[in-house]
């Protein structure tokens, strides 16, 4: 199987990165609605996990900057390109 660019252009650090801002967001909603959860758990996770949808958001951004960054620099067509495909279909 061959390697798409997209593929080959994935940083292993941070998808872990992201993966992690993901669990903590799962552990602020459970402590939000502590089910089964320990009053002093719950707090801690609350203020453990609070910076977890600010780091998703920024981990997230540079991920699109890493990959779209370098492209945007090009000739005009390939900026063109660029801008188009980061503002949808």
């Amino acid at each position: 199987m061959s390697q798409t660019s997209s593929t080959k252009q994935r940083d292993p650090l941070l998808d872990l990165w992201r993966g992690v801002a993901l669990v903590d967001m799962a552990w602020v909603h459970l402590a939000a609605y502590p089910i089964g959860m320990a009053a002093l758990l719950a707090v801690w996770i609350g203020d453990y996990t609070r910076f977890a949808a600010g780091a998703f958001v920024f981990i997230s951004g540079l991920s699109v900057a890493r990959v779209f960054g370098p492209k945007l620099t090009g000739s005009p067509a390939s900026v063109r390109t660029t801008h188009r495909r980061l503002a949808g279909p």
